[in-house]
């Protein structure tokens, strides 16, 4: 499923796992039903190749992501502001939610999830589509943290100037076994 381009790969999520019509498919992908219905089926089709192994991750993206993770974890506002391009956009598909801007995505990452809390989720380093991603995971009241969404980053830039352009969040705990990973864990 992470080697599928990105639209193929929403219209499967969409479709098979979120159970989403054709029409309902097409509106939030921005297209007509007989092209969700090609994205569709290309993505199937894609799913049934024999799996490329993803590449690895350039030291650069590896080490924005953990400077992500860390900032985070820490609360760092401004710290997750700064690895943000100044027109860098947050998605969260299905939803039409789309928030353009360092400024704004600052803005949500403040208030928002956990009501701001962003200590109380849980980052873990991952790859999506050989695109470097997070699995978060939030604590539930018997000491373990329960798989609540992916977020893949878009980065761009050299060593020098690297910073995310884009960041597609899928708050679908549903998408945890596609990648191959635990959908509870101990908390830490």
């Amino acid at each position: 499923m992470q080697q599928l381009p990105a639209t193929q790969r929403a219209a499967l999520l969409l479709r098979d796992v979120l159970t989403f019509s054709p029409a309902e498919t097409a509106a939030q992908l921005d297209t007509t039903v007989a092209a969700a219905n090609s994205l569709l089926q290309r993505a199937r089709a894609g799913m049934a190749a024999p799996h490329r192994p993803s590449r690895a991750l350039e030291p650069v993206e590896q080490q924005i992501l953990q400077r992500f993770i860390t900032a985070w974890h820490a609360r760092d506002i401004p710290a997750l502001a700064a690895l943000l391009r100044e027109d860098a956009i947050l998605r969260m598909p299905p939803e039409r939610a789309e928030f353009a801007g360092r400024q704004a995505i600052a803005d949500f990452f403040a208030t928002v999830p956990a009501d701001g809390r962003l200590d109380l989720i849980e980052l873990v380093a991952i790859h999506a589509n050989g695109q470097p991603a997070v699995a978060a995971y939030l604590p539930d009241n018997r000491g373990a943290c329960n798989g609540y969404g992916i977020m893949v980053f878009d980065i761009t830039g050299t060593t020098n100037d690297a910073a995310i352009a884009m960041i597609t969040g899928f708050p679908q705990a549903g998408l945890f076994p596609a990648f191959d990973i635990p959908t509870s864990r101990p908390a830490t």
